[in-house]
């Protein structure tokens, strides 16, 4: 039985450009090709058609950006910051007007700046009288302790970090709605879903694992002819990257430096952090977006997961695995791999202990690039995006196929796969 899905997401995720958009670009793609229609609902950035994914069958219903609410609305209310400035009627419209016209197996609620629709499409199918299709909730991370902890380190007066802390409460009372009012959760790591059946107890969750789409770079060894550079991968255009980044540079950058080691940061932000981060750290090199990153990874010896607030999966290391970049970083930021820390990466408790490790190990050629094979080896068959959404497909089909469906949210523990 192929499967009728209408898909809601907050942005069209082509081209990819951050990791959120790898992990919806992927589903969409590899999923719209299993089902018997796919439905597409999302705001696109520009007023370029998308046709990228046309001939996957693809129906797309995209909107402009709205512009920002007022800052009265943006708090007045209780939904989270990211859904306010992702409501729109016309969203719920389109929404309202495919479910009148089609029998879906699944609604799907991809990440939590959607997840002000829930309540409203719930209302709208019941309404109708229909068999109500299942809904899923996409997750990317535990948004209730992601944004506990942006508050706990968000940088800026009283009045911003209350802000910032009321925006977490808020977030955690979206994330209970779409776990507990759904019929199904997708996490990324196993991490998450003990996570989540401990803050809102039990519920119906399935693992979506991330898979790789991007270059692989079969053969390359650390020499030590390489210039003794090390990198930081990763996109810092939200203010939680941006948090995550100003740690680890206040904490780590000067003496990485001053050990005669370079330090490259790589990916796009805006260019007013930009130029802050150059101004404060004008001995570290800032490259902003590169749309081919291959040449200047080849020139790293190790790469930097600077992650202390967030869990969830880390697209960007696929990225120095499959470029064969040795990793260094702390163990939680790993979640979802099935690496090993010591055999297939340096592992730090902390950023403070990220430059001592780098001048002991940068010049142990042999042992990076040791750790850069035993990382490869391991994750080469385990992430690959078909085979990770055809096995999401044969699970739905499976749980549409139920005569009976629970009341949403009212499973009682994790999908057998």
């Amino acid at each position: 039985m192929a499967l009728k899905v209408l898909f809601l997401t907050h942005d069209y995720p082509f081209p990819v450009t951050y990791g959120g958009a790898v992990y919806t670009g992927n589903v969409i793609k590899e999923w719209s090709q299993l089902a018997s229609r796919f439905d597409v609902i999302c705001f696109r950035k520009d007023s370029s058609k998308p046709e990228l994914w046309q001939e996957a069958g693809i129906g797309w219903h995209t909107f402009p950006v709205p512009p920002a609410p007022s800052i009265v609305r943006q708090v007045a209310t209780f939904q989270p910051r990211i859904a306010t400035l992702n409501t729109h009627a016309d969203i719920l419209r389109a929404a309202e007007k495919l479910l009148s016209q089609c029998d879906y197996d699944y609604v799907i609620f991809d990440y939590i700046a959607i997840g002000w629709a829930l309540q409203p499409l719930r209302a709208f199918i019941e309404r109708m009288g229909k068999k109500r299709p299942s809904l899923v909730y996409v997750s990317h991370n535990v948004e209730t302790i992601l944004r506990q902890q942006i508050a706990e380190n968000y940088k800026g007066g009283l009045v911003k970090r209350a802000a910032a802390q009321f925006d977490a409460w808020r977030a955690g009372l979206l994330e209970r709605d779409l776990v507990t009012k759904c019929d199904l959760v997708t996490v990324e790591t196993a991490e998450d879903a003990a996570d989540m059946h401990r803050l809102f107890g039990p519920h119906t969750s399935l693992q979506l694992l991330p898979g790789y789409d991007g270059e692989i770079v079969d053969d390359h060894a650390i020499t030590a002819d390489m210039p003794r550079n090390v990198v930081v991968l990763g996109g810092r255009l939200s203010t939680m990257k941006q948090i995550v980044l100003d740690a680890f540079l206040d904490q780590a950058a000067e003496e990485i430096v001053n050990s005669g080691i370079g330090l490259h940061v790589v990916g796009p932000a805006t260019d007013t952090y930009l130029a802050s981060c150059r101004d404060r750290f004008p001995r570290v090199t800032f490259h902003g977006f590169v749309k081919d990153v291959r040449p200047l990874l080849s020139e790293m010896r190790v790469g930097v997961v600077a992650d202390h607030v967030g869990g969830g999966f880390k697209h960007r290391i696929l990225t120095y695995i499959f470029y064969r970049v040795p990793i260094i970083a702390v163990p939680e930021a790993m979640a979802g791999l099935p690496l090993t820390a010591g055999k297939d990466f340096l592992s730090v408790s902390s950023y403070a202990e990220i430059p001592a490790a780098l001048e002991e190990a940068i010049d142990q050629v042999e042992t990076l690039d040791r750790l850069q094979n035993n990382a490869f080896e391991t994750c080469r068959a385990a992430f690959s995006w078909p085979r990770t959404v055809a096995t999401f497909d044969e699970v739905m089909r499976e749980f549409a196929q139920k005569p009976d469906q629970p009341e949403a949210g009212a499973g009682s523990g994790p999908a057998p796969r």
